[in-house]
Parts: C-alpha cells; sequence; structure tokens
C-alpha cells in the first residue's frame, strides 16, 4: 500500500512538473482579442518575433522587434517590463508560442500570445504598419492567366524563411518534373498581397490545387510526397 502511494505521489509530481514547463499560464489570444488588449492598457509592450526583414515588410503599430532565432533574443527582452502585460506575436503563432513560454519562465508576469499571427491578422483586415514602397505583387488578371496554362495547377503559398516551405520545395519540384499535366507555381507569401488577400491565406505553407480555374483542393502545413501525389490520383491528375 505504501508503495502505491509512493508510485501516485511521484506520478502526480511529474504530471505537475511536466504541465508547469508547457507554459499553461501563457494566454492565447484571438486576434480580435489581441487588438482589444491593445487599446485597454497604454502600457502594454507588444513584441514581433519575426525576423527583422519581416519586419520590416509589415508590423503592428508601436510593436518592438527581437528576432526569437537571434543570438540576442535574451539579452534585448531583459529591457522589457516584467511587471507590464507584454503582448507577443510572429507570422502564425508558432515562433511567438516558445517565446511567450521562455518569457514567463523569465519571470514576465502577463504574457499573452496571438493565435494564428501576423497572418491571421491580415486576413481579419486588422491596421497594420507596411513598408511604403510594398508592391502587391501580381495582380488578380497575372493570377488567372497562371490558371489558365493547364487544366490542373497547383499553387504552392511559400516564403523564404519558412521552414516547412524550404522542405516541401523540393518535393514540389520532383512532382512537377516527373508529372506534366500540371502546373506548380510558387507564390512568394510576402510580395503578393493581393493574392493572400483574395484567398484568406493566414499560415503557410499551404498549397491549393486548381481544375479549369476552380479550387478544388487545399491544403497547410507540409504534406509529404505521397500524401501528395495520392491526392493528385484522387483528382485525376495522371502522367
Amino acid at each position: 500500500m505504501k508503495k502505491i502511494n509512493i508510485l501516485f505521489l511521484l506520478s502526480f509530481l511529474l504530471m505537475f512538473a511536466c504541465e508547469q514547463s508547457t507554459g499553461q499560464n501563457v494566454k492565447i489570444l484571438s486576434v480580435t482579442d489581441f487588438s482589444k488588449k491593445i487599446t485597454e492598457n497604454k502600457e502594454t509592450q507588444i513584441l514581433d518575433v519575426r525576423t527583422s526583414e519581416e519586419f520590416t515588410e509589415n508590423h503592428l503599430a508601436k510593436a518592438i522587434n527581437i528576432n526569437w532565432n537571434g543570438q540576442d533574443f535574451l539579452e534585448k527582452v531583459r529591457f522589457l517590463d516584467k511587471e507590464k502585460p507584454l503582448l507577443v506575436y510572429c507570422l502564425s503563432g508558432g515562433r511567438s508560442n516558445s517565446a511567450a513560454q521562455k518569457l514567463q519562465s523569465l519571470g514576465f508576469k502577463n504574457v499573452y500570445n496571438m493565435e494564428g499571427g501576423i497572418a491571421k491578422w491580415k486576413a481579419n483586415k486588422l491596421p497594420l504598419e507596411q513598408k511604403k514602397d510594398k508592391s502587391t505583387g501580381m495582380s488578380e488578371q497575372d493570377f488567372a492567366i497562371i490558371l489558365s496554362k493547364k487544366d490542373f495547377v497547383l499553387i504552392d503559398f511559400t516564403a523564404v524563411w519558412c521552414a516547412p516551405c524550404k522542405k516541401l520545395k523540393p518535393i514540389l519540384e520532383k512532382i512537377g518534373t516527373e508529372n506534366k499535366n500540371i502546373n506548380i507555381v510558387p507564390i512568394d507569401y510576402d510580395q503578393n498581397s493581393e493574392i493572400v488577400e483574395k484567398y484568406k491565406i493566414d499560415a503557410i505553407p499551404m498549397l491549393i490545387i486548381f481544375q479549369k480555374g476552380k479550387k478544388v483542393w487545399e491544403n497547410q502545413g507540409f504534406l509529404s510526397e505521397e500524401k501528395i501525389k495520392e491526392t493528385m490520383t484522387k483528382l485525376g491528375i495522371k502522367k
């Protein structure tokens, strides 16, 4: 009986330790609640943990940029106020979630992570500070021409800084070489805001297959070569 009680206690302590390490106290906010939180408290700190290149393209007003993957992240965040609310965001929520958990472990008392990141923020047409000479990229007319070149077109929404996108790139190139009945076209997420907004792309990588100009399939996130080929077979795309 005593052994059972000890095992139960150890299991409970282990479970508690695991819960503590997952950053359970980091509050996750939708983009609308994130926006409200900014306006509610003038002392709120806004932290953008993307790269400086991403930040230059667009960012929330009054945001501070400290790259989560930068070697100086811990050095720079020590200048932030641990007592004031800290709102953290990135592109889609992954980096900011990791950063928020770390910041909480460093003693920041009120840490909030934006669910869906700036991609979801843009999809909801909330205000952004934009690069002044920013181009919207290809027009809808340009995009329509791409879709008209073959019966089947696979659009790969990607970005140079996106790790899963880099992993996906050689797979798509291989499929494109092997199958001449589908046109595979990469579209840079940062450089083509008009198309991104039209198709409500709020996370990447995003794959969309069009048949004669009509969207017939989509997938957000990394997908294996096998799964992509399986999908193509189901859609009747033959070699």
